[in-house]
């Protein structure tokens, strides 16, 4: 009787209903505020980190080559030694304050009074002051797996640089150096003429390098980071660099020329690094690994007196010659390390590229084929 009762109450009744579908959550709104706020947090974290990565540094300085191609990286002939560093967020830009001493070798000529002329050939001791605002944007190569930001500058940016010490100046030709004596009896020799030249040009060196903006790429399977000069282009890839072996990762890769008696300071690198040199022109060079202090100590001495000194570690230093690659190791103790280099026979240019390892290991971010 029961089990009756049952099977008409089911007939009554009828089987469950079905359960509803399940909706997904609709996806958040994508907007161009959303883009805009991206932006913002790329400026947020370049406000908050930037300046710790340039403090201290010797960031290079290209050659004084305003036609060289911009296809590929410029050889070095320079360094700013970074002392001052301010970054701001101002609305949807990063404003950027950066200053420090440094030094790079110059040439350049311009005319004199009654028809002279005088070149300014040689390495130039500077003070330097850089003030941009810019705006960022954020890029992904998915072909490539490579993310990029992009800074662009929102107006001309400002620089001011001013030689330190006595400037290289040669008056050109005979009657220039007759037209330079007569001068420096009157109180307007050819070293007082080169200054203010020297100034305006550089300064419109470095706001025209500047202006183009900068890229910063970061490949997801390798971790390896590139940085140039110039805003890029979608799916552009930054210029190859001296070292092009894609399956060592480097925490400076460039190309650098010695004239005039000049030498090569980079760094700093938190230890422990392994750098390979090869010297591509000129006789060879002599090369050491510098703890922080003692760059400090050896870049102060150059830029108060213009002497090239040559730190003595014999256990850190060795001289590399055309033809005959070389791998110079860190040793123990030096926690933040510096690359040396000064040429064998100061009188001949000397070219090298050196490339510091990135020897940690690193999982990539992305599946990579």
């Amino acid at each position: 009787m029961r089990r009756a009762f049952a099977f008409l109450f089911l007939i009554a009744c009828g089987p469950d209903p079905a359960p509803a579908p399940i909706e997904p959550t609709p996806p958040p709104t994508r907007s161009a505020a959303q883009d805009r706020a991206l932006r913002h947090m790329a400026i947020d974290v370049a406000e908050a980190q930037l300046c710790g990565l340039l403090l201290d540094r010797f960031v290079p300085l290209p050659e004084d080559r305003p036609e060289r191609p911009r296809d590929r990286l410029p050889l070095v002939e320079g360094r700013l030694w970074l002392s001052e560093c301010h970054a701001e967020r101002r609305g949807d830009a990063l404003a950027l304050h950066l200053a420090g001493r440094g030094w790079q070798r110059v040439e350049r000529s311009a005319a004199g009074p009654l028809g002279s002329s005088f070149s300014v050939r040689g390495v130039v001791r500077l003070e330097a002051t850089l003030d941009l605002e810019a705006e960022l944007d954020l890029g992904y190569d998915e072909r490539t797996h490579r993310a990029s930001v992009t800074l662009t500058p929102r107006t001309t940016p400002r620089a001011r640089v001013t030689p330190i010490g006595t400037v290289p100046v040669s008056a050109d030709g005979g009657w220039s150096s007759v037209v330079g004596g007569i001068g420096g009896l009157l109180g307007t020799s050819p070293e007082a003429r080169a200054r203010p030249m020297l100034e305006a040009q550089a300064a419109i060196t470095v706001e025209r390098e500047l202006a183009r903006g900068a890229t910063l790429q970061l490949d997801l399977c390798t971790g390896q980071l590139h940085a140039t000069l110039g805003a890029l282009g979608d799916g552009e890839a930054v210029p190859a660099p001296p070292y092009a072996d894609d399956e060592v990762r480097f925490r400076d890769n460039l190309r650098v020329r010695l004239r005039d008696g000049a030498f090569d300071l980079s760094g700093p690198f938190d230890g422990p690094i392994h750098v390979d040199l090869e010297v591509e022109s000129g006789e060879g060079v002599n090369a050491a690994i510098l703890c922080g202090p003692e760059a400090a100590l050896t870049a102060s001495a150059f830029l108060s007196s213009g002497e090239t000194p040559y730190p003595a570690h014999p256990e850190r230093s060795r001289s590399v010659r055309r033809g005959a690659p070389a791998t110079l190791t860190l040793p123990e103790g030096c926690p933040r390390a510096h690359l040396y280099v000064s040429a064998v026979d100061r009188r001949t240019p000397t070219t090298f590229r050196y490339r510091v390892r990135d020897d940690a290991e690193v999982e990539p971010l992305v599946r990579c084929r």
